[in-house]
This record gives C-alpha cells, structure tokens and sequence, in this order.
C-alpha cells in the first residue's frame, strides 16, 4: 500500500511539474477588454491601402488605387521599431465579394492576412474593420436599407471571423468604421439635443447591425467567443455613441467596447479655413475643446468601466510642427491618464500634399522614414512602447528653421538629418528587435506550437522521474526482502 501511495504522489508530482514547466502564457486566462485597450496603447492607421476602392481597377490592385504602395513587412517593422504597439487595417470588402452572400475572394482574403500576419509578427495588436463600404453602395443604416446592410455585414463577419477563428485576444474585430447617412445633410454633424428623425432612425439599425454582428463573430467559433468586439456608433463620433438611443450590445463573454474616432479640436486638427474658425495654433481655446472631449469619455464610458478607445485622431500638417506637438502631446496624455488606447491616422500625405486638411502623413511608406520626426516623437512620449527610440526634442530646431522659410527636407520629403539619426540609433534599433524577437506572444502559431513542445518535453521528462522513481523503490524492496 505504501508503495502504491508513492506512486500515485510521484503521478502527482509529475503532472504537476509538466504544468510549471509549460509557459506562464499557456495558462494564463485572456486580459480583460479594459486590460487589452490598456495595452494597446497607441496604434497607427494603414491607411488608404486595405480600404481604397475605385473603379478604374479591381482585386488586389485596390490596395494601391489611391497612390499608396502595396503594404510590405518592412512598413510594419518599421512601426514597431518606432514604439506603436497597435496596427489598426482599415478594410473595403464589398468590392472583393461575388454573390447574393457576398462570398470574398479568397486572394483578396489571403492578402488581409498576409498584412495581419505581419504585425502579429511584431508582437502588435491588430484592429480589423468593414471601411468605406457605405461608399461603395454595399451598406447604408436606414430602415428603407436595413435588410440588404444586415446581410451584407454579417456575410462578411461570418467569413472574416472563420478565417481568424484561430487568432488570440491581440486580433480585434471592429464592426464597421464610421456608419452614417452617406450624403445626408446630417452625414457628419447633428444638434445630439433635438436629433432629427433619420439620425435616431440611423442610431436604431446601427444598435441592430452591431448587436447582428457581434453575434455572427461569437458564432464563428474558435477564440471569437472571447475576442474583443468594438461597436461604433453613428458615425463613430463622440455624439453618436452617447445620444440618446445608442445601446452597446449585451455580451456574456463582457468583451464588447466602443470605438470613437476623433480630429479635435476639428478647426485644428482638421479644418484649414481660416474665414470658417481654423487656427494653427494650439491655443487655450483649443485645449478647452480637448479637456471636454476627454471629460465626456469619462463621463459616458470610462468612469462607467464601458470599453472604449479612440480608433481615428490626428492633426493635419499646417507646417505648424510645434503646436502640433504641443497637441499631440497633450491628447496622448490625456489617454495615457485614463488608460484608454488611441489610433492615429496615416493616409501616407505629407505636409505638401495637394490637400491641406488631409495631411496625415506619419511614415513615409517608400523611405520608411518618418515625416515629421517632433510630431512622432509627441505621439509615443507618453504612450510609445520604446520612449527611448525618440528623444523628445528631435527634430523641433529643423522644424523652427521651416518655419521661417528653410526646409530641412528633400525632395522627397525626407528629412535630410534621417541618415545621421539612423546611424546613431542603429545598435539600440537592431537591441530592440532583438528583445522583440523574444517576447513573441502565444497567440501566433509558433508560439503555440513552442508551448506543445514544452507540455510534451515537461511531461515526458516528469514520466521518466517517476519511471526512475518506482525502479528505485522497487529494488529497494528486493533489496530489504533479500536481507530479511
């Protein structure tokens, strides 16, 4: 019996040490929503690529059918060496689907996720969404349109959420980008404190569409009944997700939030009509219209432990280098403070693009060079994974010499101390990569199948102990009955 009894210890004993050999990750239950926007800190927008459309071509060349350059793992590299911890990919599918069931081109599905895969390799979050369908006639939240949009959005969440069933919690899923009443006189403002009657008939397919959609993914099976599922409401603003009538669907699983996008204070961030409000400095004004935003976030969602990040912000680029660092450093801090993740927007123009109010341009997507280096490094101070990548005046004496008629840039747009700043920060960029390389997370497939490796090697080393453990009893009781 007491033999018997040792055995089963050492059985014990063996289970329980294959379970501390195995890796932390393998056990560890998935973050909280709250924990994973914590996390995801600030992100940057791919954007104009996955999301572009026009019918002057079709298949995988939309994706540089507005200028851009088709997506390379280089880009992606290069936004995790600066600091982002979070790729946001903007996706246009209604193009890329046949069919009264909208079944998607199965390249088109497999270069999504070829850019997907190409983050999760840098150990980024990733945010998926449905961009620009609404533009493309595929989608419109009217009650007139709600059938042919319900079946729309839920046809291709059914696929998309199939083919990433196997993803972990750092792959979100964001219902749609900003929907709205395309053309409507209320598209993109509206009085929230007597909305007209087609916003609240708006708000209300918007709550169904989001409560369908949710409800697709969960049902998609794999880690989607546990991934992170973000529900805009009416055109993704502030005012459309706390009027009156917007309801964030119920989740078992808890795992549901709300996206915002956000270019405020819009006469600084976005608007470059002077005769209509726009400024190009920071003023107190403007800090005044970015504490309310904040206190409003607060109020509605973050003091209520309701998810929410800020899928969309920025500035455009006023060649105002130094308010827009005071700006974006002020709005960063502001997320930073309240634990919330903010995604900033890249449509790849520079400061002389041909539109002013869409200056948004953060990497320069063919030098991988960044545009403005001040403004990149007032993004990541406060939530930039490698602080220490940028300094925190970078690029601020260059840019005050623009200011007053020298540019410090080429033709390209390049900043022309890029070079110098690359030699110096080469050791501490190829350090980095290094230590990213080892802190890949469990949810890639070569993290799952490291952590199989380690199950079966704990195990099998556990089974050998015990093995060697009864031999040696065994012959000690020989041992004994011989002597006896």
């Amino acid at each position: 019996m007491n033999l018997i009894k040792k055995i089963g210890f050492a059985l014990l004993g063996g289970v329980l040490c294959a379970f501390l050999t195995a890796p932390v990750s393998a056990r560890a239950e998935s973050p909280s929503a709250t924990e994973i926007i914590k996390e995801m800190k600030i992100g940057w927008n791919l954007g104009n690529s996955l999301e572009s459309f026009g019918d002057w071509t079709s298949g995988l060349d939309l994706e540089t059918a507005w200028g851009n350059p088709r997506t390379t793992k280089e880009m992606i590299d290069r936004i995790a060496e600066l600091g982002f911890s979070t790729v946001r990919i903007p996706v246009s599918w209604g193009k890329h689907t046949s069919g009264p069931d909208y079944r998607i081109d199965a390249e088109w599905m497999a270069r999504v996720k070829t850019v997907v895969d190409y983050c999760r390799e840098n150990d980024l979050y990733v945010i998926l969404n449905i961009h620009h369908d609404d533009q493309t006639g595929y989608f419109c939240p009217t009650s007139d349109r709600f059938e042919e949009t319900n079946k729309f959005v839920t046809c291709v969440w059914e696929q998309v959420a199939a083919e990433f069933a196997d993803y972990d919690y750092h792959l979100v899923f964001e219902v749609f980008n900003e929907p709205r009443i395309v053309g409507s006189t209320y598209e993109w403002w509206f009085d929230i404190n007597n909305p007209p009657a087609e916003v609240l008939d708006a708000v209300e397919c918007i709550n169904k569409i989001n409560r369908n959609g949710l409800d697709t993914i969960r049902a998609a099976g794999g880690n989607n009944a546990t991934r992170l599922v973000m529900c805009p409401g009416y055109d993704a603003s502030i005012d459309g997700a706390r009027i009156s009538g917007y309801q964030l669907p119920e989740d078992k699983a808890n795992m549901v939030g709300v996206a915002i996008h956000a270019y405020t204070p819009y006469n600084f961030a976005m608007n470059v009509n002077t005769s209509e409000g726009a400024g190009t400095q920071f003023t107190a004004s403007f800090k005044g219209e970015l504490d309310w935003f904040f206190n409003e976030v607060n109020n509605n969602f973050v003091s209520k432990n309701i998810p929410v990040y800020i899928g969309e912000f920025g500035a455009t680029d006023k060649a105002n280098t130094e308010e827009r660092v005071k700006w974006a450093e002020y709005y960063t801090k502001k997320c930073a403070d309240m634990g919330i993740a903010c995604m900033v927007w890249d449509n790849n123009v520079p400061e002389k693009g041909a539109d002013k109010g869409e200056r948004f341009g953060v990497l320069n997507r063919s030098t991988l060079e960044v545009y403005d280096t001040a403004y990149v490094n007032a993004l990541l101070k406060y939530l930039g994974t490698k602080g220490e990548y940028f300094k925190a005046d970078d690029g601020l004496e260059d840019k005050d010499k623009d200011s007053q008629g020298e540019d410090s840039r080429d033709g390209s747009g390049k900043d022309k101390d890029s070079e110098d700043k690359d030699t110096e920060d080469k050791d501490s960029k190829d350090k980095d990569t290094e230590d990213k390389d080892t802190e890949k997370d469990s949810g890639s497939p070569t993290s799952i199948l490291s952590i199989a490796v380690w199950l079966i090697a704990g195990t099998v080393l556990c089974v050998l102990g015990i093995v060697l453990f009864v031999v040696v009893l065994v012959k000690g009781k020989k041992k004994k009955e011989t002597s006896d």
